[in-house]
């Protein structure tokens, strides 16, 4: 039996519950499946690009399908997230791109303006612009039929979260994807989240998959 970990628990929940709704935005709804499918092109791309496990790979998306279908295929290259709010000024960010040694940013095209020149150059543009068409996207990366997903140590960095810097410079806090697997646990415990429920009682989340959902 694998190791506990959130990669694990997330690539789980993919294949088992296949065509079921797993995510909803707007008029446009997204099966486990689809999910599965859209998550193995995208890691196969970022591995290409030379992303590896534990490699630090920075987010700064809006709250869209783009970050869901990042987040996952992070997780199936045991790479290690770094999730920028989009609200950050530009120093902020380079800070935290500097301070986590970040190989990659996926970054969606509105928010280039936080996006500093030195990072420009490995960046994956997700394109939220009309018209505009940065290379290399997140939509055009190539899968591969032979993509097969990295495993995780649970005892390794998953997941690096920025802390406010209200006392100086933020500082990452390293989660490793065993803690991580463990707290998808404790939300869909105490959070009551039943398997055909599609919500996480009190509250309904309709912005990530079943199995990420988080209380608000």
């Amino acid at each position: 039996m694998s190791a506990l970990t959130s990669a694990g628990l997330l690539r789980q929940a993919l294949r088992r519950h296949g065509e079921r709704e797993a995510l909803a935005h707007g008029q446009t709804s997204w099966s486990y499946a689809a999910l599965e499918r859209e998550s193995d092109r995208v890691a196969a791309g970022l591995r290409r690009l030379g992303v590896a496990a534990a490699d630090p790979v920075a987010l700064l998306l809006r709250t869209c399908v783009e970050y869901v279908v990042a987040d996952l295929a992070l997780a199936k290259l045991a790479a290690v997230k770094v999730p920028l709010n989009d609200l950050l000024a530009l120093p902020d960010v380079a800070h935290a791109l500097a301070h986590s040694g970040a190989r990659l940013l996926i970054a969606h095209r509105s928010l280039a303006a936080i996006v500093p020149d030195s990072a420009r150059d490995r960046c994956v543009w997700a394109n939220d612009v009309a018209g505009d068409r940065a290379r290399p996207d997140l939509a055009s990366l190539p899968g591969d039929s032979d993509f097969s997903p990295a495993e995780a140590d649970p005892d390794a960095a998953g997941l690096v979260l920025y802390t406010g810097g209200t006392t100086g410079r933020p500082k990452g806090v390293v989660h490793s994807y065993g803690a991580l697997g463990i707290n998808l646990l404790a939300h869909a415990i105490y959070g009551e989240i039943a398997p055909r429920s599609g919500s996480c009682s009190p509250h309904r989340c309709r912005t990530r998959p079943a199995s990420t959902c988080k209380r608000r």
